[in-house]
């Protein structure tokens, strides 16, 4: 079962949900799309830190076109 929470970066609300071995999937609640986000893992099997969940978060932001709301390919 994966654990869920709630996080707000830069004014931007995501839901978290982490499972084994450093997974991580973050749905963007407050975005233009319901379910877009992103996903992650850790070749290590740790747990990001919450300051490289906030840096990876904060990098998916910076991918978003925001006209379309969605990383541009």
């Amino acid at each position: 079962m994966m654990a869920r929470r709630r996080i707000d970066c830069d004014g931007e609300v995501f839901e978290v949900s982490s499972g084994p071995q450093g997974t991580t999937h973050d749905t963007w609640i407050s975005g233009p799309h319901d379910g877009y986000g992103f996903s992650s893992s850790s070749s290590s099997g740790r747990s990001p830190t919450p300051a490289e969940h906030v840096e990876s978060t904060r990098d998916f932001l910076a991918l978003i076109d925001r006209d379309t709301g969605y990383i541009e390919d």
